[in-house]
């Protein structure tokens, strides 16, 4: 009888042990999901003379948004994600002619991504210096912003890419 006893309470040490390593170990993958909330594949780039910036959805829920940004085009681009507080259609930003780009108000830039925090760098190549601007090739970024509800413009404001390129999407956060 007593080996049949001990044979059952190592059983259950055992089951207890496993149980107990299932429910309690760190995950970083998890976590690191967690905080990145929502994800929005965005490609941006050109193709000829049309630039172009899209999202793979118009609309998300209000929080976490993480932008995981892929330069589709040969030129160097950058991302920006812009509150559109007054409504404005995506086109229709105030333009600094002088300098060929859209007149951003600074306190609703919500954020830019610089290429190198963290990279999406194609196999071939090696990440240099932080930039806000995302060379051609498959290179990308991350950019992880929090986001209330309301009106978002997508774009990109190096030299003519807002003004003559069009490079620009309307986003919603619900």
């Amino acid at each position: 009888m007593r080996p049949v006893r001990m044979l059952g309470v190592l059983l259950g040490v055992a089951v207890l042990s496993v149980s107990v390593t299932a429910c309690g170990g760190d995950d970083d993958s998890s976590t690191s999901a967690a905080a990145k909330g929502t994800i929005v594949d965005t490609k941006l780039g050109e193709s000829g003379l049309t630039y172009f910036v899209r999202p793979d959805r118009a609309t998300v829920e209000a929080g976490t948004v993480t932008f995981a940004v892929t330069n589709a085009g040969e030129l160097t681009h950058e991302f920006i994600v812009y509150s559109n507080l007054d409504d404005v259609p995506p086109g229709d930003l105030p333009i600094n002619a002088e300098e060929d780009v859209a007149d951003l108000v600074e306190e609703n830039i919500i954020g830019a991504a610089p290429y190198a925090t963290p990279p999406i760098v194609p196999s071939d190549k090696k990440p240099g210096a932080a930039d806000p601007r995302i060379p051609g090739g498959g290179w990308g970024a991350e950019l992880t912003v929090e986001l209330a509800a309301g009106k978002y413009i997508l774009l990109c404001n190096l030299p003519g890419h807002y003004t003559g390129g069009k490079q620009y999407s309307a986003f919603t956060v619900e």
